[in-house]
């Protein structure tokens, strides 16, 4: 079984010049993914922001969600992780979608090796900041009273606080990603995790730890459209349009 890894699309970004274009690409990878086979992971940030009332989700998403809808008909098994952008999920994603909806990370087996699912956000513990910050917004009772309020006001509070900016996909600095990994990595990892895939930091990375091998997936977000596959033997991290991967992409990039 061919398994697909999808991170950090970031659909939706209130008046994006690009969204067109992602869509469309989008749309191309999962005609492959329906053609190859397989199962689809969606690990984060597959939305810039998710609000939804009532399951009604947002205008703007509706064509994404056309899309993943049409893939899960046809038969190939999808699962979503929340995001820091997309943590709230909501009906529309487990149901209208029939995606099958993990916790903030999943573990599978595929051909007898584990993997460890994880969209990459709040693992390192010296980042008290954000983990206090995300503790509020994940808090229930918060949620639930945001959750009254209307899906324009909603989407609108969303826009304001998101600063994603398609035009200037900002990427981690490998310094960065590679201190965050050595710190975060020994708090998640299981002894017998054999992969550990994440996103968040919009900046690909093959790297041992361990017995375990790390992929960070390159951004969908970003021109050259990036997203990760496992045939059962290998891992491997690819992009769509390649020509368009940044010089630093290119040594964890599947060439042809």
């Amino acid at each position: 079984m061919i398994a697909w890894f999808i991170s950090d699309l970031h659909a939706g970004i209130h008046n994006d010049p690009d969204e067109a274009s992602r869509l469309e690409d989008f749309r191309t990878l999962l005609t492959r993914i329906r053609s190859e086979g397989g199962a689809l992971f969606l690990l984060g940030d597959v939305f810039d922001f998710w609000y939804e009332k009532d399951g009604a989700p947002p205008p703007r998403h509706l064509p994404w969600l056309s899309a993943l809808r049409e893939l899960t008909e046809s038969g190939t098994e999808a699962y979503w992780l929340p995001g820091n952008h997309d943590f709230l999920g909501g009906r529309a994603l487990s149901e209208f979608l029939q995606l099958q909806p993990g916790a903030e990370s999943l573990r599978v087996e595929m051909g007898q090796r584990q993997f460890l699912l994880h969209h990459g956000d709040g693992l390192d513990p010296q980042e008290r900041g954000y983990l206090l910050l995300k503790r509020v917004l994940h808090n229930p009772l918060l949620q639930g009273l945001f959750r009254l309020l209307p899906l324009q006001v909603g989407m609108w509070f969303g826009d304001r606080i998101s600063d994603t900016n398609s035009a200037d996909c900002v990427t981690w600095s490998p310094e960065q990603l590679s201190t965050y990994l050595r710190r975060g990595l020994p708090g998640i990892l299981a002894s017998d995790d054999e992969f550990f895939i994440m996103g968040h930091a919009h900046r690909p990375c093959l790297m041992s730890h361990g017995d375990t091998q790390v992929a960070v997936l390159p951004p969908f977000l970003a021109q050259a459209r990036g997203y990760g596959t496992y045939d059962g033997e290998r891992l491997e991290l690819r992009c769509l349009h390649p020509e368009s991967c940044p010089q630093d992409w290119i040594p964890f990039i599947r060439k042809g």
